[in-house]
């Protein structure tokens, strides 16, 4: 299900991507962005395999944001939002350019709807 005016084939802008990426750095990972009970919207979460609260509001515009809105929880979401910001460190990706948004997308399909996303082979994390 798509919201109102919203194109399928769409793609997300790259101040989205960069809003989506952020949006961690803004609220905190322990920021409550739950709904009130009477408007909560909720999923059977694709990363967690369970009923959860759901996302507001699709993250950007396009199918694939769509199909997160619609499979996705907030807690999901916000466990990407940390391992997206290992990636665009590790990767160096510019999310303004063309190649950097295909690469974030591609591995935001793949953390949600494929194989997962894997940190890149050189990765340490820190203190380990």
């Amino acid at each position: 299900m798509r919201r109102r005016g919203q194109d399928r084939d769409e793609e997300a802008r790259p101040d989205q991507l960069i809003l989506a990426a952020a949006c961690l750095e803004l609220t905190g990972p322990d920021a409550d962005v739950t709904l009130p009970p009477d408007m909560a919207h909720k999923v059977q979460c694709v990363r967690l395999g369970e009923e959860s609260e759901g996302l507001e509001r699709a993250p950007f515009k396009g199918e694939l944001g769509q199909r997160i809105y619609d499979n996705v929880s907030q807690q999901a979401w916000r466990a990407w939002l940390e391992h997206s910001k290992m990636l665009i460190n590790e990767f160096r990706l510019d999310l303004t350019s063309e190649q950097g948004q295909r690469l974030w997308m591609t591995e935001c399909e793949k953390y949600f709807f494929g194989e997962g996303s894997a940190a890149p082979p050189e990765f340490k994390q820190e203190g380990h």
